[in-house]
């Protein structure tokens, strides 16, 4: 895993090995140095560190309260995203597989908003999918909404990595992601989701069904998702800044 490899650091910076994991949830203690932690452009990164490992896993309780909060019914297949209403979110692809798949019994449930908003709604109704497709904004509850999820869309044209996406393995809800530089950083095609072309309807119907026709395949991806996501959490990704602010000081050390 290489998502700080482009952090350099000079020796002005080698005091604050500790100060950037100090840092709150609410990102309100400063660092010093810097007004807030906001400022901090070695700790942005940091405002999505919530634990992976506090993460819900399945809990069928929890999960039948939300489906019913939603309006899924207990054997409908639901999908979920989230993530801003833009079009490089790619949200229309899964729209369209939905649309194409003529099922009336697969939900899928969009948490977010942008300004994209309105063409999605449009595609919504050009498909008379209003009963199936729902957007429904910004959510405090995404780990609650996910407990209600059969599977999570990841469909982005572009992403640096995908926060949203790997708390969903953290979840333990099996992926269907686009191919792209930040999935390839946790995406294991067949493991823990499947993999497609972020412009291939095809592919993500493809996907749609064959998670739809296995629970126990679903339940095997969710389960290795959850160990993927476990190389994201707060301790893993904190020995490996450790060790990379470390070898950097060592070698600053031996220049001088």
């Amino acid at each position: 895993m290489k998502i700080f490899s482009a952090i350099v650091i000079s020796n002005e910076y080698k005091d604050r090995i500790d100060i950037l994991y100090e840092c709150d949830s609410k990102r309100n203690i400063q660092c010093r140095g810097h007004n807030s932690c906001k400022e901090c452009r070695y700790t942005h990164e940091l405002k999505y560190a919530k634990d992976i490992s506090q993460r819900k896993t399945r809990i069928e309780l929890e999960e039948e309260i939300k489906r019913k909060e939603l309006d899924i019914p207990p054997d409908g297949f639901h999908i979920v995203s989230v993530g801003e209403l833009v079009e490089n979110k790619n949200h229309a692809v899964v729209i369209e597989a939905v649309a194409r798949l003529h099922d009336e019994n697969i939900y899928y449930s969009i948490c977010g908003k942008g300004p994209y908003r309105e063409t999605l709604e449009h595609l919504i109704q050009k498909h008379h999918l209003e009963k199936q497709v729902r957007l429904l904004g910004y959510r405090n509850d995404v780990q609650d909404v996910l407990q209600s999820a059969d599977c999570f869309a990841f469909p982005s044209k572009r992403e640096g990595l995908g926060i949203a996406a790997i708390e969903a393995l953290a979840c333990e809800v099996p992926v269907i992601a686009s191919d792209n530089r930040g999935s390839r950083e946790y995406m294991c095609h067949t493991e823990n989701g499947i993999v497609c072309q972020a412009d291939k309807v095809a592919d993500f119907m493809h996907a749609i069904c064959r998670m739809r026709q296995s629970g126990q395949l679903r339940r095997e991806m969710g389960e290795h998702g959850r160990r993927t996501a476990e190389r994201f959490s707060i301790e893993a990704t904190d020995k490996i800044m450790r060790r990379v602010y470390q070898e950097i000081s060592v070698t600053q050390e031996r220049k001088r």
